[in-house]
């Protein structure tokens, strides 16, 4: 959304506040209170006159009140009128209403010109409110007294008229907000003007809504309130309406106030109008709705603008201010929205969705429903495809993601929560690391950071920071930055595949896994010759060996090798055969440096790497030989018959989650070492050493699988362990 002109008005109207000054007009109130407050400068009234504005709430009522007074007191100042403003919902349940007006037309007039008419009011007020079946005191012997010898009220009240007639000044009463107060006082007020209502130069300025006074003067006994209303008001105009065209001004106005210096390249303006005018327009009647909307947004939106589509944020909040019942059921039903909608078995899925959608929408009145649909379908395409819209597979999903759009599985909770939790991977985290990526060491660093950082579900902000990079790998990241990013996963790789980061289940991968998807999607983007000398630079400067060796394992089954029926094609293999061989004799030079350092034992994934190692080398010698050094000592025993360890999931048709299971089992380790040689040796260090949890967990499995197999049972039937 473009910044807010200078010009445009600011921030009056977000707190509903009527305007004071008409140049703040967006809704054409100021020629009609223009009009108005000429008539009222000319007015003369022998008898008075009452003037109401009806409206419904929220219409701009308390405006033209406002501005009928800035003209009368700016261009018809030469014709003055005495203003006096009276709310009584200020009052509301705190004394007569009949005293409190006519006290705050007396405390108006001053005592140097006014001294006698204050008076006869004073004794005016004390004998209306006296008088039985007029809410006050009880009638007495008082009324007497308060005649001041006039023979009766009557009289009394000829000769307030007398002295407002002969007053050179003319008064306006201006009440406002008739319609907020109890029914019993709505009654009251107008028994009031009635009253009052005809004193000489007095003139009543009323607003109200007419359909709400009008039920109130009923249920407080007052059978017909129309008539008993149209005896006291001489002048009612109805205000409209302001027109769609001035209220969406308005609106976007104060919309392009709140979303100045919100990043918008999120902010598609066809998507925009498709989301107003087909859904939140219809919602958006008179300015009270303007500013309910805007007040929200101003409570809401500041804590998670960089993260929120802005169009998708609008709606939503739009629902919650509009729709509250229904905007409940999608808080409520993440899995229901978010995500996308041709999943397999999509008929009977969407059909099962329809009915839950169909309840929804019956939450609302019936003239909103179609406006709601249309709002829900352009948000959620689940929604809409449940309605026979447009399906959308999962590979809209990072575009989802990167839009910030609330369909999206890891951006719908923000719509919903207002403020960023510290799980949460924030836009401007991504793009710091994305600005970091030119250099090797830096962008390094900050994945280590988040690779210490652990959430509430126990994993690390590492894993969500490698998916989010995802969704910029494919052409925002600058080809020039491609080298460094692939330099650092291959320096620093092996520290992000983390045990705490492993796949959930069949359908969640680990670290490893997007890094692999990453160094896929950058290297893609530059031609064969340009790969080969990236890679082997990133090889030979590296020291991630797990990485490393899981690369080349998997552009080797781009050529048949590791188990792989069939070659790729040429053109969808990432380098050619003599490539091919240069980097697996690179990876294997690496192996045998970590090797030989020490290091290598302690590397993740080791198994995976000892498996490539022995397949490059066509030997089994070297391999054992490292493997038998290795285990010299019990913690290396240890530490490598557990990178042997598997856990494994399963799951019955009437669990509700997962099983896990565990095992190892020694034949896994005969490529590498004589599992019978080591018997001995586990059994005493289980009998006899402090070892952790995993430890001895490991240690444990290995000799049960071990005796398992020595009874001639199969571990693979027998040998789980939960």
């Amino acid at each position: 959304m473009t910044q807010a002109k200078e010009s445009e008005p600011q921030s009056t109207f977000f707190s509903d506040n009527p305007l004071i000054d008409p140049a703040d007009d967006m809704l054409g109130y100021a020629p009609f209170s223009k009009l108005l407050a000429q008539s009222i400068s000319r007015m003369c009234p022998k008898e008075g006159i009452v003037i109401a504005i009806n409206g419904p709430w929220g219409s701009g009522k308390s405006t033209i009140l406002n501005f009928v007074l800035y003209y009368l007191e700016s261009e018809f100042a030469d014709q003055p009128v005495m203003p006096i403003h009276f709310n009584p919902w200020w009052f509301s349940g705190r004394e007569d209403l009949t005293r409190l007006l006519i006290g705050q037309i007396r405390a108006r007039l001053g005592d140097k010109d006014y001294g006698e008419l204050k008076g006869k009011l004073a004794d005016f007020i004390e004998l209306l409110t006296v008088i039985p079946g007029v809410p006050g005191k009880d009638a007495s012997e008082i009324i007497a007294d308060k005649l001041r010898g006039e023979p009766d009220l009557v009289s009394l009240k000829n000769k307030i008229d007398e002295l407002l007639r002969l007053s050179d000044n003319r008064i306006l009463v201006i009440i406002d907000d008739i319609d907020r107060l109890a029914p019993d006082e709505i009654r009251d007020l107008f028994r009031t003007i009635k009253a009052t209502g005809n004193f000489p130069n007095v003139i009543y300025l009323l607003a109200f809504e007419i359909s709400v006074v009008v039920k109130s003067l009923e249920q407080a006994f007052i059978p017909d309130g129309n008539s008993y209303l149209e005896k006291i008001v001489q002048v009612q105009f109805a205000l409209p309406l302001p027109d769609k065209v001035a209220l969406r001004k308005l609106l976007f106005a104060r919309l392009n106030e709140l979303t100045a210096g919100t990043d918008e390249g999120n902010f598609d303006v066809v998507y925009w109008g498709n989301a107003y005018y087909g859904g939140i327009d219809h919602f958006v009647v008179t300015p009270r709705d303007v500013v309910r909307l805007i007040n929200v947004l101003r409570a809401t939106f500041a804590s998670v603008k960089d993260e929120v589509n802005p169009v998708d944020f609008i709606a939503t909040e739009a629902m919650r201010v509009f729709m509250p019942q229904l905007y409940e059921e999608i808080r409520k039903n993440q899995d229901l929205l978010a995500g996308a909608s041709a999943e397999s078995g999509s008929e009977s899925l969407a059909e099962q969705r329809k009915k839950i959608f169909e309840t929804w929408l019956e939450l609302l009145p019936e003239g909103d429903r179609d406006s709601a649909k249309n709002l829900l379908s352009l948000l959620f395409p689940r929604f809409g495809s449940a309605f026979g819209g447009a399906r959308y597979g999962h590979e809209w999903l990072s575009s989802w993601r990167k839009q910030l759009r609330v369909c999206s599985p890891d951006k719908f909770q923000i719509y919903f929560r207002f403020a960023l939790g510290s799980d949460f991977i924030s836009k401007a985290e991504i793009n710091a690391v994305l600005q970091a990526a030119s250099d090797s060491k830096a962008f390094g660093e900050l994945l280590l950071k988040y690779a210490g950082q652990i959430c509430s579900d126990g994993r690390s902000k590492v894993r969500a920071m490698l998916g989010y990079l995802q969704d910029y790998a494919t052409k925002d990241i600058p080809e020039e930055d491609i080298p460094a990013i692939i330099n650092s996963f291959f320096d620093i790789g092996d520290r992000l595949i983390l045990k705490r980061d492993e796949r959930g289940g069949i359908f969640d991968v680990g670290n490893e896994v997007r890094i692999s998807r990453l160094i896929y999607q950058l290297l893609r983007r530059v031609d064969e010759t340009t790969r080969f000398e990236i890679i082997t630079s990133a090889i030979e400067s590296g020291s991630a060996v797990a990485m490393i060796t899981r690369e080349a394992v998997i552009w080797g089954q781009e050529h048949g090798k590791f188990g792989q029926d069939e070659p790729n094609p040429l053109e969808d293999r990432t380098f050619t055969a003599e490539h091919l061989k240069i980097i697996e004799e690179l990876a294997v030079a690496k192996i045998t440096e970590l090797a030989k350092d020490g290091s290598l034992l302690s590397s993740p994934n080791l198994v995976e790497t000892l498996h490539a190692w022995r397949a490059w080398t066509g030997s089994d010698d070297q391999v054992r030989d490292w493997a038998n050094h290795a285990i010299a000592t019990d913690d290396g025993l240890i530490s490598f018959i557990e990178q042997f360890g598997s856990v494994r999931k399963s799951q019955g048709l009437g669990d509700a989650v997962a099983r896990e299971k565990y095992r190892l089992d020694p034949k896994w380790l005969e490529p590498f070492i004589a599992p019978n040689e080591i018997v001995d040796r586990l059994k005493r260090i289980r009998d006899t050493s402090q070892l952790d949890a995993e430890k001895m967990k490991a240690v444990t499995q290995f000799l049960h699988e071990h005796d398992l197999r020595m009874r001639g049972k199969d571990p693979e039937r027998e040998g789980w362990v939960e």
